[in-house]
């Protein structure tokens, strides 16, 4: 999650964004900084964290959390946590934020009473359109007046129509904005120009402040290889060339480091609960034996990047059971009514190859 600085009841302390809570936590160390201990009500709620173990709840409280320019009243629970404070769903909610993780930021809606005045505008469709039934297609909406940095969300009354407008971020001044729409119908939906189909309202960003970043020395830009190669060549000024690698550095997140790295991810790691629901059991993958050492070469990159695990689960080979003398039939027999015993790997064995 992100970590931010924050206040708590005026009391400094680290907020981290928590997504997978549904409820804002503090912790037991915050809650006794907070004081007021008469201001803690029982609860029989529980927690349960990632790892299944239960977590007791020491009770519930009323405080005000400020993040940024925007403070509001809410519940919170106090539990006997690492963390000083995880944000949960119920204020980023509330807040309306939109966070990013690639750039360490959150944006919040402000508040009526906030110092910055909040700006509102409805979007109405620019020409007459036609959507598909159970499609998604770009429209195009009247624009935005004012400077402020914005966000556009979809209608709740939707303008009578099964019409959902994706959320995005805009900046003012734009003459014309093209909003991406999806109709649930199972029909085709046609909108009327100056039909109000979405709305833009300001927003307040609040970056991620890391508490070390006062006294640790500022990283210095450092790119891939690859990329140091393809920059010197396509650069021919200095300056040109430190605001690319500045970029670059930015957004190192982005680019692989090598090869290895192409189409992977780190951004969400999350694990899936399969219950007691069993894996499928996929036939054997038959290849040209003169194959063998290629298929041998790529399985073995595949391991060396992490892309497949070697396994040996019952579902991924299928074994030979042992041999019934009573059997009517012989071994060979039984064997050609059966896939043959493949490798760990998914892969049939070959002669030189072990089984």
């Amino acid at each position: 999650g992100l970590n931010l600085f924050g206040r708590v009841n005026d009391v400094p302390c680290m907020l981290t964004i928590d997504t997978g809570a549904g409820a804002t936590i503090i912790s037991k160390e915050l809650n006794d900084r907070l004081g007021n201990p008469e201001e803690l009500q029982p609860s029989s709620l529980t927690l349960t964290p990632i790892g299944g173990d239960t977590m007791p709840v020491l009770g519930t409280r009323l405080v005000r959390l400020k993040l940024g320019e925007r403070e509001i009243g809410i519940r919170v629970i106090v539990a006997d946590i690492t963390s000083e404070c995880l944000v949960g769903m119920d204020y980023l909610t509330h807040t309306r934020a939109v966070i990013n993780f690639m750039k360490k930021k959150i944006t919040l809606t402000p508040s009526a009473d906030s110092k910055h005045a909040r700006q509102a505008q409805v979007l109405r469709i620019h020409d007459e359109v036609t959507l598909p039934a159970r499609s998604k297609a770009f429209v195009r909406t009247g624009g935005v007046t004012t400077s402020s940095v914005g966000v556009v969300e979809d209608l709740d009354w939707s303008c009578g129509y099964d019409l959902r407008v994706a959320r995005a971020m805009v900046s003012g001044y734009e003459e014309h904005l093209t909003a991406r729409g999806a109709n649930f119908a199972d029909q085709p939906t046609a909108l009327k120009a100056n039909t109000a189909v979405a709305q833009w309202e300001t927003i307040e960003e609040v970056t991620e402040v890391n508490s070390m970043s006062h006294t640790d020395p500022p990283p210095q830009n450092v790119v891939c290889e690859h990329l140091a190669e393809l920059i010197e060549e396509a650069t021919a000024q200095v300056s040109t060339e430190t605001s690319v690698v500045a970029l670059l550095s930015e957004l190192e997140d982005v680019f692989a480091r090598d090869s290895s790295g192409f189409e992977c991810t780190l951004l969400s790691p999350h694990r899936i609960d399969t219950g007691g629901s069993c894996p499928l059991k996929q036939p054997a993958r038959r290849f040209p034996p003169a194959r063998a050492e290629e298929v041998d070469k790529v399985v073995d990159d595949m391991l060396r990047n992490g892309d497949v695990e070697p396994s040996n689960s019952p579902w991924s080979h299928f074994g030979r059971p042992p041999e019934d003398e009573e059997s009517p039939t012989s071994s060979c027999q039984q064997d050609r009514k059966r896939p043959k015993v493949i490798h760990v790997d998914r892969l049939a064995p070959y002669k030189g190859r072990s089984a």
